[in-house]
């Protein structure tokens, strides 16, 4: 159960000049939180390229993880 600091990623030059794929990334992260992944795939953040222009892919790998993680407990 890993959390991952995306501090720098979100505040680097590249982010900074691709404001798009910046509000992308951060809203997937948002994502990834609100649904509690934590099955260790919301690190998995691709780019596309069309056209020559890079663009931020769709997660490809997303899930409702925490309630299947221990579906023996109870509580």
């Amino acid at each position: 159960m890993i959390n991952y600091d995306y501090t720098e990623i979100l505040q680097s030059e590249f982010i900074k000049n691709n404001k798009d794929i910046g509000e992308g990334l951060a809203f997937q992260i948002l994502l990834s939180m609100l649904r509690q992944d934590q099955n260790f795939h919301y690190e998995n953040v691709n780019f596309v390229c069309v056209e020559g222009k890079l663009m931020l892919a769709p997660p490809i790998d997303f899930e409702f993880s925490t309630p299947f993680l221990y579906p023996d407990k109870e509580d």
